[in-house]
């Protein structure tokens, strides 16, 4: 029996996605959860992709694999009891068996909240930045790297050829009070992409580089130009999961609003 998960975290206390040994994870959370209800099952559970440390997911997938289907009406209060109250299984539904949380996806999309306050109460949310920025600059950055391209400068993995491409189906960039959020919309990212694209982003937006700055470094596959920018973890969630069945946006607004 295999099933799709929709799963939502706060990734502030956890070392990313992907189990890991002895450090805490939220696939390894929800993997003692569901051992706690089917200690003896074999369970078989993948995600769509990994999220780094520190960042957080408004619709994580995953697929689960049991060899005996649970009692569904139950099955969504049964393993919330059992998780900590930064991660909520929002929802689950049967699946074919040939349904792939990762394999299966075919775009993904992240939001990133850029704070030009700091907040008491949404500092695990946001990125403040403290330096005045130019919200035209920022988008006119990012506008270049829309299409298909090498994502090499943006990546701490050392891949090549067709390994380190990706195409960019959609950016936008809003303000809403003195919040700035962006979205990325792709057919996959590579290792600290998003973080890398965001921070090169901000130093356009600061004044401190022209607006053909992420152009060039990618062009140029430049990573160590780039490298040094990556933007914090705090403000970015992954938004979005897309597959063939669902491919409408949500909304595109801020987690609250900071006036």
């Amino acid at each position: 029996m295999r099933y799709k998960l929709t799963i939502e975290y706060k990734g502030t206390r956890y070392q990313g996605w992907q189990v890991q040994r002895d450090v805490k994870t939220v696939q390894g959370t929800l993997f003692e959860a569901l051992r706690q209800l089917f200690p003896k099952d074999k369970i078989d559970m993948q995600g769509s992709g990994r999220t780094d440390a520190g960042v957080h997911a408004l619709a994580q997938i995953a697929h689960l694999e049991l060899l005996k289907g649970p009692d569904m009406r139950n099955f969504l209060f049964r393993v919330n009891d059992l998780l900590p109250a930064d991660i909520v299984l929002r929802a689950v539904e049967p699946v074919s068996p040939r349904f792939h949380a990762r394999y299966s996806a075919i775009a993904r999309s992240y939001i990133y909240q850029i704070s030009s306050r700091p907040s008491g109460f949404y500092k695990d949310y946001v990125w403040w930045v403290k330096d005045p920025l130019n919200y035209e600059k920022i988008a006119e950055s990012l506008s270049h790297l829309k299409g298909r391209n090498d994502f090499f400068a943006f990546s701490q993995v050392d891949t090549e050829g067709e390994e380190s491409k990706a195409e960019i189906l959609d950016i936008q960039v809003g303000k809403f009070g003195e919040m700035i959020l962006i979205r990325l919309k792709a057919d996959h990212f590579l290792w600290k992409m998003v973080r890398r694209i965001i921070g090169a982003a901000v130093e356009v937006g600061r004044g401190k580089a022209g607006v053909t700055f992420l152009k060039d470094a990618m062009t140029n596959r430049d990573a160590q130009v780039i490298a040094p920018y990556t933007a914090p973890p705090s403000g970015l969630f992954l938004e979005k999961v897309y597959y063939s069945e669902d491919m409408s946006e949500p909304e595109f607004k801020p987690l609250f609003r900071i006036d």
